[in-house]
């Protein structure tokens, strides 16, 4: 994985990128639904920049991976390298809110969505109750 700054957007682009793709390609609905919320603006990226990092990512991931075309929670140490890249308390706010959005994007949770989802806020001290608070209240994300 090559080095990414921490707290740029790329780093937090990753992250979330991760998410998308934590049991399936990147689906068309959940960058509709990180326009929605204006995502791409939180994370200081523009969205077409977003859409190639997250696409370069998925290249990555599938070197990485190998034969597998999803993610097992034996990946952790993948998952904890890109985590540990985001450090600041908002951002990792920001990034919680968005990833929210994408694991509900198609209306319905996949279990290792919710796995890595679940991780990531419990590494970063974050609950699921500040995430939905900070959803209601988007102010609290600037």
């Amino acid at each position: 994985m090559p080095v990414v700054q921490p707290d740029s957007p790329q780093a937090l682009s990753r992250v979330l990128a991760l998410m998308m793709v934590a049991d399936t390609d990147l689906d068309p609905r959940e960058v509709y639904a990180l326009d929605d919320m204006a995502a791409f603006e939180l994370l200081g990226i523009e969205r077409r920049q977003f859409i190639d990092a997250a696409r370069s990512f998925c290249a990555e991931l599938r070197t990485r991976m190998g034969d597998r075309d999803y993610l097992r929670l034996s990946d952790l140490a993948l998952i904890d390298e890109l985590l540990d890249a985001v450090r600041s308390p908002q951002a990792r706010l920001r990034v919680s809110c968005a990833a929210q959005r994408v694991i509900t994007a198609d209306g319905r949770i996949d279990p290792l969505e919710r796995h890595v989802y679940d991780h990531m806020l419990a590494r970063w001290g974050l609950t699921r109750t500040e995430v939905a608070r900070a959803l209601r209240e988007p102010h609290r994300l600037h």
